[in-house]
């Protein structure tokens, strides 16, 4: 099968990735301090002091929060592929392996600009408010739509808008 189109998007907004890592950071530096506070040094921790056992399962938590959401952040992607027979997508870690929406499933394509916050509540996989869609996006806000025979509306994400409609157009018109 020919490859049409392909686009790996991951995420990229340098605000988003400091804040998350800023924040992780400051987790880790405020529980470590507590764990060696009270665990190494024998001090309470704060006011009112957990049980060294309740601080110790606390920073274990804080921990593997603090350098998960990084991870899952840092990690993700979308990739998109068009073949002759289908849209191939997967938004990893979250979806591993390969989504296929057939082409003869499309009743109708468009490149569309949307409001990711007001229309799907923000960026990753959503499903619409109003009607029955899902969108898969990282960041920007133009995508293509898919109107499915079914009703059922998927919205992928694009910064190669034209490009992934172009090769839409050349599947289906095979």
């Amino acid at each position: 099968m020919e490859l049409l189109f392909e686009e790996k998007q991951k995420i990229t907004q340098k605000w988003l990735i400091a804040t998350v890592l800023l924040s992780s950071t400051v987790i880790i530096l405020v529980f470590g301090y507590g764990f060696y506070r009270q665990i190494g040094l024998g001090l309470p921790f704060g006011n009112n002091p957990s049980s060294d056992s309740g601080l110790i399962l606390i920073s274990l938590l804080m921990l593997a929060i603090a350098i998960g959401i990084p991870w899952l952040l840092l990690g993700s992607y979308l990739e998109i592929k068009v073949y002759q027979d289908g849209i191939y997508f997967r938004y990893v870690p979250f979806i591993r392996k390969y989504r296929r929406i057939n082409i003869h499933s499309i009743q109708s394509y468009a490149v569309r600009q949307y409001k990711p916050i007001k229309e799907f509540g923000g960026w990753g996989i959503r499903f619409g408010f109003k009607e029955k869609s899902v969108m898969y996006n990282i960041s920007g806000n133009l995508a293509i739509e898919l109107v499915l025979i079914d009703g059922k509306k998927i919205f992928l994400g694009t910064h190669k808008p034209e490009e992934l409609k172009a090769a839409l157009t050349n599947a289906i018109g095979k």
